[in-house]
């Protein structure tokens, strides 16, 4: 391809995606070099590809900023293939710096943290949220030393929304992945909670920091489900003593992975004023508490606490009234979406899962926690036959077993031996 819309002279592909390419381009009267994304033939066709297109120019035209990439042109080629120009950023991504340079200087991530979310900041105010930060969104021209830059652009609001416009029903694209990318998806967005807001940027952004700061994101699983498991579940790996992280930083990362989102900064703004304070050097120490890192408490439980799943309530309601009779803390649920709220939230000691649920299978459930919790007690519990749910119990790792079909007294039994009494 030589020329785009008659106008637009191509030097090179910058990349290729799923839904279309991006070329370097220079204007063919202005002598002015842009970046141009064109949808491909494939999905031209797609009311729902074109449509999101359409609302990414929309977007881009109404919300400017320094550290964003300009909307220029929007239009239709001659194959009637859709298009738009924006001002080309010169530059790496911090992904490929990453892979480059591994992690860097605590200075330097915070500076650049501090510009991401300034964008941020600015596009919250106005409904806008961005829905995919990641390090290969961001495009940042470094010094030859790469100890400093000159300029940083976030980019692709291709699938950012007004806050309103957030809903369940419009988590997919058209290959059938969830919009976001796992490695930086919120615990929220990973189970696919309808009522998503402007803080799952904000947890995005800290795994990005964390990233920069570690060379490497901290959850990533086998699978895509694991990735998003290790995110609903699992604790913020701590950075490696050789990084020389400063206990404050750590805290301010600490604080945006927060996998309850009251327990997050609730605004990019407070976040990048903790950054700044470290930057500035100013009241040093203070990125703690109800300000700073979320601490867990550590004390002994004066009750266990177990938490239920099922979706037949009668069963939740009697052995929930059982296990409270006996002084079990007990919390209950038919959602399993939920489950990372009880796991941080709560600090559950005992699992107790049904097998047969719609949404997902209490064995896989199991299965996948012992590859990310493996001190978390599970027991499965189902009214199947008791050889193919020991059968399932093994393969899933779970800890124990106990049948629907037994009397409650044996229940009992069954938890009592699993938590060692």
């Amino acid at each position: 391809m030589e020329q785009i819309a008659g106008k637009y002279n191509v030097i090179r592909l910058l990349g290729k995606g799923a839904t279309g390419e991006v070329y370097l381009v220079e204007h063919n009267d202005l002598k002015l070099e842009y970046a141009l994304k064109l949808l491909s033939k494939e999905v031209s066709n797609n009311d729902v590809v074109v449509e999101r297109f359409i609302k990414e120019a929309r977007l881009l035209e109404k919300f400017s900023h320094k550290n964003t990439a300009r909307l220029r042109d929007f239009g239709k080629n001659d194959d009637g293939r859709y298009y738009m120009t924006t001002d080309f950023c010169k530059g790496i991504t911090l992904s490929e710096l990453v892979k480059k340079r591994g992690a860097i200087n605590y200075n330097l991530a915070l500076k650049i943290m501090i510009d991401i979310l300034d964008v941020l900041s600015c596009a919250h105010k106005e409904g806008v949220v961005h829905r995919d930060i990641k390090s290969e969104n961001v495009i940042v021209n470094f010094n030859e030393n790469f100890d400093d830059y000159d300029e940083l652009k976030v980019l692709d609001f291709g699938i950012a929304k007004m806050k309103q416009d957030i809903k369940l029903n419009d988590t997919k694209t058209i290959d059938g992945s969830a919009l976001g990318t796992p490695q930086y998806m919120a615990p929220e967005q990973a189970a696919g909670e309808p009522n998503l807001d402007h803080r799952i940027d904000i947890y995005s952004a800290g795994i990005v920091l964390y990233e920069l700061l570690a060379g490497k994101v901290p959850f990533f699983g086998e699978t895509i489900v694991q990735t998003l498991l290790m995110h609903l579940t699992q604790p913020i790996p701590p950075f490696d003593e050789s990084l020389n992280i400063p206990e404050d930083v750590s805290n301010i990362v600490n604080k945006a992975l927060q996998k309850i989102p009251n327990n997050r900064y609730q605004t990019a703004e407070m976040f990048m004023q903790d950054c700044k304070k470290i930057l500035n050097c100013e009241n040093v120490g203070e990125v703690s508490g109800d300000n700073g890192a979320y601490v867990i408490n550590d004390e002994k439980k004066e009750k266990t606490k177990i938490l239920c799943i099922d979706d037949n309530q009668m069963i939740l309601n009697i052995i929930s009234h059982i296990l409270t009779k006996e002084g079990f803390e007990v919390f209950t649920t038919n959602d399993p979406s939920t489950l990372h709220s009880y796991l941080f939230q709560e600090r559950i000691d005992l699992l107790i899962s049904d097998i047969n649920m719609p949404s997902i299978n209490g064995n896989d459930l199991c299965k996948m926690l012992k590859q990310t919790m493996p001190s978390l007690k599970i027991a499965l519990f189902s009214n199947i036959p008791e050889q193919d749910l020991e059968a399932l119990a093994k393969d899933a790792s779970a800890d124990a077993w106990i049948s629907k079909n037994e009397k409650p007294n044996v229940w009992l039994e069954g938890i009592y031996k699993l938590l060692g009494r």
